[in-house]
């Protein structure tokens, strides 16, 4: 059910960047640039496009990162405890494909899409 949790936040992640996007006319580079400003209006620092806790980067067991590859970005989401919050690392990037990985390695862009 975690793992499932998961992949709709890189799924959220994905609709957050295509937002930000238009808003900012590039995609954000850490996931708090995506979150809610700690004071003050939003703004391309914080543009309050989703929740503080997946913007902190940590949710349901999940770690998540954001970061810049490119023109575009990457989304990395690995088990906080490897067998017990999860059994699936997921990796994804502008092209909204989730790649998966069964086991402790964090998966890649080589890894497995995900069907």
């Amino acid at each position: 059910m975690r793992e499932r949790a998961a992949i709709g936040a890189i799924r959220t992640i994905h609709t957050v960047e295509v937002m930000y996007r238009s808003q900012y006319r590039k995609y954000a580079t850490s996931l708090p640039q995506l979150g809610p400003p700690t004071r003050g209006p939003s703004s391309a620092a914080a543009a309050d496009l989703m929740e503080i806790t997946l913007a902190r980067g940590e949710k349901g067991g999940y770690r998540f990162n954001l970061k810049p590859d490119g023109d575009g970005y990457v989304i990395t989401a690995e088990p906080v405890t490897f067998g017990v919050t999860g059994l699936r690392s997921f990796y994804s990037d502008q092209n909204m494909v989730i790649r998966q990985n069964f086991g402790p390695e964090p998966a890649t862009a080589n890894s497995r899409e995900m069907k």
